[in-house]
């Protein structure tokens, strides 16, 4: 690794990089080296000028331009330099694929190291671009930049022997293998610390003191300590990138490894006692004169980040964590580890990407260090970047388009591309329209988990009204825009606490991101405290009592017509309402201690006010103290919007719902979600469901008119029994804009569910919802996808939503058109027979002729049995086996039939009885059939239709998506896996069914989820088509030719018929 490192951990000069691109690309042909400073006018803001090292086509014949690009002078505009590339590769360079790039100035002595990517070609979308949209991943190379990572995943290329394709090239510029790697490094210190404090006697003193007294409590606490704690390094790690610590004169120009320098001139004792606690709750928590700090300057940070957790007593509490826990000689401690990694303060874009630990990683570890018990009970899986940055933009396009009523499609694209869109005009008439617009809309995530969406949304507007800047003449920077969001814009609700502090790092983050000092001390943190809160989002009441009264926010005149009962009457609630909004805007900008922990306490106290007059006027003065002691734990088990939020409210709702809830079994745990949500009136509301279908609902009512929820869930509801209500639901109360269905395509590192994304806005179902399924593993460019692919539906109520193509779409509606639901056919439908213990019931020819030698009366209860895999369209082959026809139905002696009695007895009367028990004489495995009534002798099904079986039957039998349909004589019997059909017309539908048109109306409606494997009322509903008598006829004799003389090469007339009928 020495020779990349010496190329690359020096300030940017020519010679090093061409001989590093020369080693890294093997066969690159090198052209002389020639300075090009014709920059076109929309770059020479930013770039001023660059050179072409030379070309590289790997084996695949995909070619790479290798080139440097002279920045101005600490210009930081990326994606002016990841465009300038791009417009580049549009018009110099036309046939390449990618670009190795040096990006550098003359003054900074580090420099980034590019890979450039071009993601589709012009126009593919039929949006006319200046220059093709490009990817660029960098590594932060240069004087005193951390090693690891680069050599890590540069070196293998750079030491073989071998040509790199554009695909590897590609994977050692990758993001995700330095997040696996990073989050597996924090993991090991994460637990190291949690072991450690779990057994700490002083520490648990303190966590009981704060009101954690039980095991799993104070394994809560000790969760969140570490969390916290670690989470306040790495957050120091991106404030000494801005060089904002340890600063001896301009802001700025701290000592960007602070932290690190700090551990080798350390002097006292234990380096958390009397280093850490006071800088984080002495220095960065309280405001000093000149900011000084150990004759340093370190801001003043704000916010309560570094407030001490529980305010536990710190000054005078030693939990001794060990020194080499943070530092050691092996450089194995948490600091040692952390300066091995480059901190970036860029935030992460799906088209921007610094290979570094960046703020959106904070995210993905939170989610990753849940154990597997915690991420199973809490449903929390991490949505990708790549989705955060699709659903954040359709959102925010699809909510302005309804507010301003103005074209969707070019909203979108403006959001989408800029500048780098060749028609703007449009733009330019509303510009001023939409930047007002987005200055005061809201946005809240219900399951706020780690803020991914709720920075995803900041990232949009910040991106959008700069962008519109050029239109609005409005001065505003990035830092002003995004303070303006989050106070305005900006809310989130969790049950975790630990979420919703994770939640406001990423935002503190955020800001240091755009905050540029100019010499002055940096800004303090706002207080999210009343944007972000712990809260269950789903219930509004507590022991079936609401806690909200409608008439705290109505006319006097509705007020009168609701119960009196309340303490307050409406002027005075105004009144209330009215100071908590101001004291919330106070609390957002203080940096005041004193006055912050009195509005805190004011704005919670009146809340409460509110909630306890409820209380009262009903006698449940207990109620009220169960509360204010989960209060105390910071756990609260319900919500209630219009109060916590009711500047919002008080114009209607929130103007997008955007989120990731969790999934979770209502039925799980004894049905304990269940219990909790049954009383809270939601109308989608199903025992057997899941909590994210509420989450719907409750998405719905959190809106106002014409407001836009987005959400990617477990696709389950569009077709699944639990999810009727919520379809009827959505088709009624929603209009449904654009549904994806990822159907098997994995989109959670952690999680196999499938999953959908639904946008739609609250007004009427016009019935133009379009929809996709990925068929491709697509999650990129998902907005061009959807406009190739899409089929435009119409959602209309609570049967199964299925996603058809349009050829798929063409099928269902000309069998739909011409057929009759096969229940409305002089027919019966049942499933075969299911024993519960086949080894025992099912029996060879052997067997069975051994049982009628013994006891001539036992032939009376055996039958022949097909199998499923005995069964192939037009036929079936007999492998001779038998079945042991014990039906309950039939109530038959065994005492009747000894030989079959005593064989049966031969598996062991336990295991054979259906009394359900598990595990018998404590060997695993070792079971009793399922609990029923019947009789240990007789089969688990009751097979009250057992006469049918002695009657014609068309069988079937799906497998692999495809139904096998054929017609058998009377003696056959057969098991559950098979399903038949007794009645008239038989040959017809066999025919019928087994046709290509069916067959392909099988495929179609099974992997969409219309026909579930075993349900006899979804088979009913498949629509048979009717031919004229003469043609019926045909088809019924060309089947029993078919079946008889095995004639397969007919099928195909049967074919013909269908088609010329419906054609």
């Amino acid at each position: 690794m020495d020779r990349i490192k010496s190329l690359l951990t020096v300030p940017y000069n020519k010679e090093n990089f061409q001989k590093f691109s020369v080693n890294f690309l093997k066969s690159m042909d090198v052209l002389p080296l020639r300075e090009n400073d014709n920059i076109p006018s929309s770059f020479r803001k930013t770039i001023e000028s660059y050179t072409v090292f030379g070309y590289y086509t790997d084996k695949n014949g995909s070619n790479i331009i290798v080139l440097s690009v002279k920045v101005k002078d600490n210009s930081s505009a990326q994606k002016a330099q990841r465009h300038f590339v791009s417009y580049l590769l549009a018009n110099e360079f036309l046939n390449y694929n990618a670009a190795l790039v040096a990006y550098y100035d003359n003054v900074r002595k580090n420099w980034k190291l590019s890979f450039v990517t071009i993601e589709y070609a012009i126009g593919e979308s039929g949006i006319e671009l200046k220059f093709k949209p490009a990817k660029r991943f960098s590594f932060l190379v240069g004087e005193d930049e951390p090693t690891k990572t680069y050599t890590q995943q540069l070196n293998p290329i750079y030491e073989s022997n071998n040509n790199p394709s554009l695909e590897e090239l590609t994977e050692a510029f990758s993001v995700s293998k330095l997040s696996k790697t990073f989050y597996e490094d924090y993991k090991n210190k994460y637990y190291q610390l949690y072991d450690y404090l779990i057994d700490n006697k002083v520490f648990r003193i303190e966590a009981k003191k704060a009101g954690y007294l039980s095991e799993d409590e104070i394994g809560k606490f000790t969760t969140t300590f570490c969390k916290k704690t670690l989470g306040q390094i790495v957050f120091l790690h991106f404030v000494q990138k801005k060089g904002w610590l340890g600063v001896t004169n301009k802001w700025g120009d701290g000592d960007k490894q602070y932290i690190m320098h700090s551990t080798e001139t350390f002097k006292g004792n234990n380096y958390f006692n009397d280093f850490l606690e006071p800088l984080f709750y002495t220095a960065l928590n309280s405001f000093r004169e000149e900011d000084e700090y150990l004759g340093k300057k370190v801001p003043f940070l704000n916010g309560g980040l570094f407030q001490p957790i529980e305010s536990y007593d710190w000054e005078n509490t030693n939990f001794n964590i060990p020194n080499d826990f943070w530092f050691n000689d092996d450089e194995t401690g948490l600091l040692n580890v952390l300066s091995q990694y480059n901190f970036t303060v860029d935030e992460a874009d799906p088209d921007e990407q610094e290979v570094a630990i960046d703020p959106e990683m904070l995210g993905k570890i939170f989610e990753s260090l849940l154990d597997t018990k915690d991420r199973s009970a809490l449903g929390a899986f991490y949505t990708p970047r790549e989705i955060v940055h699709f659903m954040c933009e359709e959102a925010l396009a699809s909510r302005i388009s309804k507010y301003l009523n103005l074209d969707f499609d070019s909203i979108l694209n403006y959001i989408r591309y800029g500048d780098a869109l060749e028609e703007t005009d449009f733009i330019k008439e509303f510009a001023n329209d939409i930047d007002e617009y987005v200055e005061h809309l809201t946005i809240v995530d219900p399951a706020v988990g780690s803020g991914a969406f709720l920075v995803g949304m900041l990232n949009q507007i910040v991106k959008l009204r700069i962008d519109l800047q050029k239109y609005t003449d409005k001065p505003i920077n990035k830092y002003d825009i995004k303070i303006q969001a989050i106070q305005n814009s900006l809310y989130g609700v969790d049950l975790e606490y630990d979420a919703v502090e994770i939640a406001k790092l990423r935002l503190w983050l955020s800001l240091i991101v755009d905050q540029e000092t100019n010499g002055k001390a940096p800004k303090p943190l706002p207080n999210l405290n009343f944007h972000l809160r712990v809260g269950n989002s789903l219930v509004d009441s507590f022991d079936n009592i609401k806690l909200w009264n409608i008439r705290w926010r109505g006319s006097k005149k509705k007020a009168k017509t609701v119960d009196q009962l309340n303490l307050f009457n409406v002027e005075t609630v105004a009144v209330i309402m009215k100071r908590l909004k101001e004291a919330k805007v106070k609390f957002f900008n203080t940096s005041d201690e004193k006055l912050k922990k009195e509005l805190s306490l004011q704005i919670e106290r009146e809340q409460i006010e509110l909630i306890r007059s409820e209380l009262v006027a009903k006698n449940k003065f207990d109620i009220f103290q169960n509360i204010e002691e989960m209060l105390k734990k910071k756990t609260k088990p319900f919500f209630i919007w219009e109060l916590e939020f009711e500047e919002v409210f008080e114009n209607g709702g929130f103007d997008i719902v955007i989120a990731n809830p969790p999934y979770v079994q209502l039925q799980k745990d004894n049905g304990k979600l269940a219990n909790e949500l049954q009383n809270q009136g939601y109308e989608t509301f199903a025992r057997t469901g899941d909590i994210y279908c509420i989450f719907y609902e409750k998405a719905i009512d959190l809106l106002k008119d014409k407001g836009v929820l987005c959400f990617i869930t477990s696709n389950k509801w569009m077709r699944a029994g639990y999810g009727e209500k919520l379809r009827g639901f959505l088709a009624e109360n929603c209009n449904p804009i654009k549904l994806i269905d990822f159907a098997g395509n994995k989109i959670f590192e952690s999680a196999t569910v499938d999953v959908n994304i639904l946008l739609a806005s609250k007004e009427k179902n016009v019935g133009e919802t379009l929809a996709v399924t990925i068929d491709d593993g697509c999650t990129n460019n998902l907005s061009d996808y959807l406009k190739q692919h899409y089929t435009k539906l119409f959602f209309s109520n609570s049967h199964n939503w299925v996603i058809l193509h349009k050829d798929e779409l063409i099928i269902k509606n000309k069998i739909n058109d011409h057929g009759i639901p096969l229940s409305k056919w002089k027919i019966n439908i049942n499933r075969g027979i299911l024993t519960g213990y086949n080894k025992a019931f099912i029996i060879d020819e052997t067997t069975k002729n051994i049982l009628i030698e013994s006891d001539p009366k036992s032939a009376e209860l055996i039958r022949p049995i097909l199998r499923g895999k005995d069964i192939q369209r037009y036929s079936y082959k007999f492998e001779n086996k038998y079945l042991i026809c014990t039906f309950p139905s039939k109530h038959y002696n065994i005492d009747d039939y000894p030989s079959i009695r005593d064989y049966l007895l031969l598996f062991d009367k336990r295991k054979l009885a259906q009394s359900g028990e598990k595990n018998i004489d404590g060997i695993k495995g070792f079971n009793a059939r399922k609990k029923t009534n019947n009789k240990w002798f007789e089969t688990q099904d009751q097979i009250n239709y057992s006469d049918d079986f002695n009657k014609q039957k068309l069988i079937w039998t799906p497998v692999n998506s495809e139904y096998k349909f054929t017609v058998i004589p009377k003696e056959y019997y057969f098991n559950n896996s098979i399903f038949m059909i007794t009645g008239e017309d038989l040959y017809y539908l066999c025919g019928i069914l087994n046709s290509s048109l069916y067959q392909k109306y099988f495929k179609i409606m099974l992997t969409k989820g219309k026909y579930n494997y075993g349900s006899a009322a979804n088979i009913k509903q498949i629509p048979i088509i009717t031919l004229p008598k003469n043609k019926k006829d045909e088809i019924e004799k060309i089947v029993k030719k078919i079946l008889s003389e095995k004639r397969y090469d007919l099928i195909s007339q049967i074919d013909r018929l269908i088609d010329d009928e419906l054609d």
